[in-house]
This record gives structure tokens, sequence and C-alpha cells, in this order.
């Protein structure tokens, strides 16, 4: 199971912009930034590059490491100082473009076939009965 950390900026005019994410699985840690802030490109590059999972017993005495999921919920923490930057955690998708469509871009991830998706219609061609919802 995988876990996601959205990241916020502060805006100009005092509100809450989604910015990038995060995504930690057992294995790897990948992440994906709005483009467009050099800072926030290097910010992100090193947690990538120089993170570690952090101790399993917090305070590293065992010296067994945790996984990068249990990263982003010490990242959270970590990285949120409600000044200009706020991180919370959110749904993960399979990749972490598609999380990142999904929480940054509030759009459907690409990867989900429009057949796929939820719906009430019924295709024209099944036959049978459209059951009707008591209002």
């Amino acid at each position: 199971m995988a876990r996601a950390m959205l990241v916020h900026e502060r805006t100009p005019a005092g509100g809450w912009k989604p910015t990038g994410v995060f995504v930690g699985t057992v294995n790897r840690l990948d992440y994906r930034m709005l483009p467009g802030n050099a800072a926030r490109d290097r910010w992100a590059a090193e947690l990538a590059a120089n993170s570690v999972p952090p101790y399993r017993d917090g305070v590293g005495i065992s010296g067994e490491r945790g996984t990068w999921e249990d990263w982003i919920g010490w990242a959270i923490g970590a990285y949120s100082n409600g000044h200009d930057r706020w991180c919370t955690e959110v749904e993960p998708r399979i990749t972490a473009e598609a999380t990142y469509q999904l929480w940054v871009l509030e759009a459907e991830p690409e990867m989900t076939p429009r057949e796929f998706r939820t719906t009430d219609e019924i295709p024209p061609d099944l036959g049978g009965y459209k059951k009707v919802r008591p209002v």
C-alpha cells in the first residue's frame, strides 16, 4: 500500500495552492512538482535524492529503518510550517504522475479509460430496464 503527500504553497493572496506530490511505497519515493519555480524544483530534487526512511522506533536505537511509506508520515510534519508550505496526506494513485494529475491539476488521471469510470448510465444496446430511484 502506498502513501502520498500533497504539498501546498502560500499564494500572494494568502490562500494555499497545491504545487506537488510525493508518493512513497515500500521500495521507492517518487515526486512530481509544478514546473516554473527553480527553488521548489531544487527542494524536491534534494529531498528525493538525499532522504532516507525514518527509523522504525523513531529515535534510531534499534537501527532498523522503515519504508518510504513511513517517510510520508514523517515528512508531513517535518515540512509543514504553516507559513509558506503546508503538507497533507492524500489518497495515492498508481504512479506519482497520476497522483499529481488528480490532486495538483485537479483532473481525472489520464490512466483511467473513460469506459471504466463509475456511471449510472446504461448503454442503449444492453437491453433490459433501467431501475428508477424513488424520489
